[in-house]
């Protein structure tokens, strides 16, 4: 009798802990073999809602008519993960292969407390407040409006955002250090509602140091930084006029720019690049050099070149109305991007006051209809008086020939136009 009651504990115990393995084990690592569309539900129709880069490490669940939901890898429980999207199983490999590292998003920090809302409209659903001070990731602007995530996401999906705010409440930051990360607040929820907390981290306040790499500059205007070293490439952060960066990986005259605080000399580690003449006014009409090391120090040798003048391009000709506004095509070019043929459409848009965000939305799109080419996407970058039409475009709008994929507005590239002073 005292054996069978020995034995009976011992039972319950490893039912508990199979039950205990079981509830833990939410989901399965995969990852993307290509760029992997994110949707809205589990149709190849639904709305766009993000990106899956290549050899992306990702957590997918609740597999149905093959597609899956996907989570951040390092959500465990099911019961509480937020769903970032839904793909196909079938680009969803066990075993990484090819690895694309592609920076996405703005570092950003509140400048006062700030409430953020389930859509980007102040009549929006109001879900919580942010501390003044927080550091979050932001994406996906639109009228004013970004989403913002928790610094850890990995994700690019508008479902995996916690929520959106006000732009203007926001300041640009640097990305913060893995200290500041350990020191967490929690947004407050401003229902009863079963609300998950979300965890964000205060600015790293580090005093700024070369250490040994690097060079420490302060920003002589407000910078727009690039994803490559190319006057054309995406838009990826900007930084506000006297802001102290690190720079380095000077080439072809552009800087790979830092956070001042950065440790770790490694280039896919840079925030974006921006013009070498930009950063150091004092360059722009310097001669280029060649440095050679040497042990009593540094020879130079100075290579005679023409000056140049900046020149913007001049307003195209607006020859062209669709839905009350006057245009006129600057460039239409053809190219390939991650293996897929696109054309490349750049259009002027004349107007006095910054259109709404729907009126651009049905623009793009009549648009669309007129340039779209069976079997090629299209992208459309629209420019507003006053911008420099070789820089970064205010509105971008990728299209297949069936659909659009993506719309979205870059606003900082308004700052110093009539529109955002």
């Amino acid at each position: 009798m005292a054996k069978k009651t020995f034995v009976l504990p011992v039972l319950v115990s490893l039912i508990l802990c199979l039950f205990a393995a079981e509830a833990q084990a939410f989901g399965e690592i995969r990852y993307p073999d290509r760029p992997l569309n994110l949707r809205q539900k589990r149709d190849a129709d639904s709305g766009w809602v993000g990106l899956l880069r290549a050899g992306q490490k990702v957590r997918i669940a609740w597999v149905k008519d093959g597609w899956a939901a996907i989570f951040e890898p390092w959500m465990t429980d099911g019961d509480t993960a937020r769903v970032a999207g839904y793909a196909n199983t079938k680009y969803l490999k066990k075993r990484r292969g090819k690895v694309e590292e592609k920076p996405w998003g703005e570092w950003r920090r509140t400048k006062t407390k700030l409430n953020y809302r389930s859509g980007p409209e102040r009549g929006a659903k109001r879900l919580g407040v942010l501390d003044s001070g927080v550091v979050l990731r932001t994406d996906f602007p639109e009228d004013g409006w970004v989403a913002v995530f928790e610094p850890k996401a990995t994700i690019r999906s508008r479902m995996n955002s916690f929520g959106w705010v006000k732009e203007d409440y926001l300041a640009t930051a640097s990305r913060p250090s893995t200290k500041a990360t350990s020191s967490q607040i929690a947004t407050r929820s401003t229902s009863k509602a079963d609300q998950k907390p979300v965890a964000v981290s205060r600015p790293d306040t580090s005093e700024p140091s070369s250490a040994d790499w690097g060079r420490i500059l302060r920003a002589p205007m407000e910078l727009n930084l690039r994803r490559e070293r190319a006057g054309g490439s995406k838009y990826a952060t900007t930084i506000p006029k006297g802001q102290a960066v690190k720079v380095d990986f000077l080439k072809e005259g552009w800087y790979a720019v830092f956070s001042p605080s950065a440790k770790v000399r490694k280039e896919s580690r840079a925030l974006g690049y921006v013009l070498r003449r930009l950063i150091e006014p004092e360059a722009a009409g310097a001669q280029p050099t060649i440095t050679s090391k040497a042990d009593s120090g540094r020879k130079t040798i100075v290579i005679p070149r023409k000056p140049t003048a900046k020149v913007h391009k001049a307003a195209p000709k607006v020859d062209k109305r669709a839905h009350g506004f006057r245009y006129g095509v600057m460039e239409r070019a053809q190219s390939t991007m991650l293996g897929v043929p696109v054309e490349i459409v750049k259009v002027y848009l004349e107007v006095d006051r910054l259109p709404k965000a729907q009126s651009m939305r049905d623009f793009a799109n009549t648009l669309w209809k007129e340039f779209r080419t069976s079997g090629r996407e299209l992208r459309l970058e629209i420019y507003l008086p006053e911008m420099n039409l070789d820089g970064l475009s205010f509105i971008s709008a990728r299209y297949t020939y069936q659909k659009e994929v993506e719309f979205w507005a870059r606003k900082a590239t308004l700052y110093g136009t009539r529109f955002l002073d």
